[in-house]
């Protein structure tokens, strides 16, 4: 799992689903990582710094840190991935834009003029099947499974 915080020294960690081995991975050029979201298939982190106006991505590990987007990004908040795009919302731009995850490039408001704006999560509708050591035919836990490396 991986999480933002933006208190006294801003960072993002990554910790096993049972809370063990957790780490910093991210720990400078840092103010309010508000959004983040995994690409697993990439094995990239990306994340939105309000305060700094920009979205960033690295490896999971935090290594190979790059700068996707810092043009006209007044203020992103909300954040998600899905497929080859980013999409965020923007407090003071009320609206919700997409780019490409890579670059930040053909950048798209999708939907503008909201109040109130928060988070946003892009899903598939139809998610892929897959087949999960946790599935109930495949594990022996009576009430919780959370898969560590």
């Amino acid at each position: 799992m991986f999480w933002s915080d933006w208190g006294k020294i801003p960072r993002i960690e990554r910790a096993w689903l049972d809370g063990r081995a957790r780490e910093v991975i991210i720990d400078t050029e840092l103010v309010w990582p508000n959004g983040i979201a995994l690409d697993t298939e990439g094995q990239k982190l990306y994340w939105c710094d309000a305060k700094m106006d920009r979205i960033e991505m690295s490896s999971v590990d935090g290594s190979g840190r790059v700068v996707v987007s810092d043009k006209n990004l007044p203020h992103p908040f909300g954040f998600s991935l899905l497929g080859e795009f980013i999409y965020w919302t923007d407090w003071q731009d009320r609206n919700i834009q997409r780019a490409e995850k890579e670059d930040g490039s053909h950048r798209v408001v999708m939907v503008s003029h909201l109040d109130d704006l928060m988070g946003a999560k892009a899903v598939l509708t139809s998610p892929p099947s897959t087949t999960s050591p946790c599935s109930p035919s495949l594990s022996p836990c009576s009430h919780l499974c959370l898969l560590t490396p």
